[in-house]
């Protein structure tokens, strides 16, 4: 009886361990979608899968090497349930080279294997060389040789010489042009492998099914190492008609896995915001620093590292650190600040795009808008010949635009590139369709109307320029044309106006402003003189110089 009942419980035992040994399965999924931010991308695969009663652990492998553990999400049906979700790193796969990289590999050994056979020859040359020096002795010690004898060997050992000489020159010249060539490939290698690497991340997933079933996996997770930039194009045909705005967007990818005619979405978004429900702080308004505000964007430094130091790194930041540079790796990127409405906008791509994994920016087509927009010309000609075209553009609020450069094109034709901000909160985009050729404003000094004259212990100069404006377009412009008087500041340094031809003055600044309107081929004159009185014997700069440099003989 006893040992009916041993028998009994081992087999209860063994019957339990089997029901309970889990389902291994390798899964090789593919990526269906990707929404990319402007720092980091959401990645999305899925897979059908066959699972047995019980346990089943799923192992996704081929997985970037930069995913952030902590963004991990695992779906499938309401009948499966999900047990554990681990990640590792596997560096003992490696990796299959992309096309272009096994190419690479292919010309650096080909061009190996000449350099080493132009080496070769070089060595034997090289010997033989050495031979014939050592060898120039002619007859013995005690024995003469024939005049005959010795012109032949003479003869012999200069043809021969030569023949090595040009050989050994010819090798060294086939071997340094080789040499460098595969020093530019190397370099092409290395820029291209630096960014496949040889380790990946496997994704376990542990899920438990009532009974055998066949449903589908999918998995979401955040990557580093990818974004995208906005690139805009304006086209302007006449002043008189709306613009066209192009929205594209240059999307890299660096995360290691090449992204094959995926779905995508661009998206404003910050994916590393926390989950924990967000507090209102005081909203306070103040005055826009002008000069912040039309500086340049601000740059800062972001390298890829081990994938743990990464995740760490993209979750801690906050806008005070991100002005920062700093350095985590010699594969570094560089980032630029920008200013990104709190509600983030998203689009959707409507056709399938293929990203390889080069770290490249790819050009994609985000939205065109026809906007309305009213054009004005503005004019320095203190500082610049050139009239400038400005666009003032309305209905952009809408678009989700975040800011980045513009090329402008005008009438068909390339004229510059502009910068889009959109730190206004003004219902009118400025923008810069650049120089108009067809403006044409020279501004000339008026020698007859200037003059220095003595008056006592005071020294007076007078100082007048001719301002000249021509429309050569074909319809009518409003044009801002500004010009400036000096601003004192000295007590016996004085400054007086004599002719602005109705200009409006800033007394403040000095800075002199004409609304002109001027239809097609008409011409416009303005005069701006002023007076400065000064005490003799001082010097004062009555223009303004800039800084050049020129060589010196």
């Amino acid at each position: 009886m006893k040992t009916i009942a041993l028998l009994l419980s081992t087999a209860l035992t063994i019957s339990t361990a089997l029901a309970q040994k889990e389902k291994t399965e390798t899964i090789k999924a593919p990526i269906n979608h990707v929404t990319v931010y402007l720092d980091g991308a959401e990645v999305s695969q899925s897979k059908q899968v066959s699972l047995a009663a019980g346990r089943n652990n799923l192992l996704f492998i081929g997985l970037s090497p930069n995913i952030m553990e902590k963004s991990i999400r695992v779906s499938t049906s309401e009948e499966i349930s999900i047990l554990s979700i681990s990640m590792q790193n596997n560096y003992t796969t490696k990796a299959e080279d992309k096309p272009r990289i096994a190419q690479l590999k292919d010309s650096i050994d080909l061009i190996d294997k000449k350099i080493n056979a132009l080496m070769d020859d070089s060595a034997a040359y090289q010997t033989q060389k050495r031979l014939l020096l050592k060898n120039q002795s002619l007859g013995g010690l005690n024995t003469g040789v024939q005049i005959n004898d010795l012109k032949a060997a003479a003869d012999f050992y200069l043809v021969r010489m030569k023949e090595i000489g040009s050989k050994i020159t010819s090798i060294e010249y086939y071997l340094r042009g080789n040499i460098e060539v595969k020093n530019r490939l190397t370099l092409q290698l290395n820029s291209l492998a630096s960014t496949s690497g040889y380790s990946r991340n496997e994704i376990s997933v542990l899920v438990s099914a009532k009974s055998p079933t066949a449903t589908t996996i999918e998995l979401k997770y955040l990557v580093a190492g990818a974004g995208w930039a906005p690139s805009y194009d304006i086209k302007a045909t006449e002043v008189s008609k709306p613009i066209e705005l192009i929205y594209r967007a240059k999307v890299f990818n660096n995360t290691g896995i090449d992204w094959e005619n995926v779905s995508l979405k661009l998206s404003t978004a910050d994916p590393n915001k926390s989950a924990t429900k967000p507090e209102l702080k005081p909203w306070y308004l103040s005055f826009v620093n002008n000069y912040q505000d039309n500086a340049k964007p601000r740059y800062y430094k972001r390298a890829l590292s081990e994938q743990q130091n990464m995740s760490q790194n993209l979750q801690s930041y906050d806008k005070e650190e991100k002005s920062k540079d700093f350095m985590l790796s010699s594969n570094e990127l560089v980032y630029q600040e920008v200013d990104v409405n709190e509600t983030y906008s998203e689009f959707n791509i409507e056709q399938p795009y293929s990203i390889p994994s080069d770290n490249q920016p790819y050009l994609i087509d985000v939205t065109k808008n026809t906007l309305p927009a009213a054009f004005k010309h503005v004019a320095l000609p203190k500082q610049d010949k050139d009239a400038f075209l400005l666009a003032q553009i309305t209905g952009w609020e809408d678009l989700s635009l975040v800011e980045g450069p513009a090329s402008i094109y005008l009438s068909g034709t390339y004229v510059g590139e502009s910068y889009i901000k959109t730190r206004s909160v003004r219902d009118t985009l400025d923008l810069s369709l650049g120089r108009d050729s067809k403006v044409l404003v020279t501004r000339t000094k008026q020698k007859n109307f200037s003059s220095t004259k003595f008056i006592g212990s005071k020294r007076k100069e007078t100082i007048s320029y001719e301002i000249i404006v021509k429309n050569n377009r074909k319809n009518a412009i409003s044009i801002d044309l500004i010009d400036q008087l000096p601003v004192s500041q000295n007590s016996e340094i004085e400054v007086k106006k004599l002719e602005l031809s109705n200009g409006d003055l800033n007394a403040v600044t000095g800075e002199v402003k004409w609304r002109l309107n001027l239809e097609p081929s008409q011409m416009q004159k303005v005069i701006i003189s002023f007076e400065v009185e000064y005490p003799k014997g001082h010097e004062i700069q009555m223009e303004k110089n800039e800084k050049r440099y020129m060589r010196k003989f």
